[in-house]
C-alpha cells in the first residue's frame, strides 16, 4: 500500500506515482517525488471509510482498533 499518492501513469505492468504531502488546510499537494513501480494490478482506494472486510479475515493481517 502506498499512502499519499496519486496515480500518474500506468501502462500494463509498469506504474507511476506521485508523493503526495498535506498542506496547512489538510489536503494533499503534489511533491513532484515520483515512484516507478511495476505490477499486474491496481486498486484505487478513495473516501474516507473503509472496509475492512476483505482483509479481517486473511492470514498474516492483524486488524486492531480499525487499523
Amino acid at each position: 500500500m502506498h499512502w499519499l499518492s496519486t496515480v500518474k501513469h500506468f501502462d500494463g505492468g509498469h506504474l507511476t506515482l506521485e508523493k503526495m504531502q498535506i498542506d496547512a488546510d489538510g489536503k494533499p499537494q503534489p511533491t513532484g517525488e515520483f515512484e516507478d513501480l511495476e505490477g499486474d494490478a491496481l486498486v484505487l482506494a478513495l473516501g474516507q471509510d473503509v472496509d475492512r472486510s476483505l482483509v479481517e479475515g486473511t492470514a498474516g493481517i492483524v486488524v486492531a482498533d480499525g487499523v
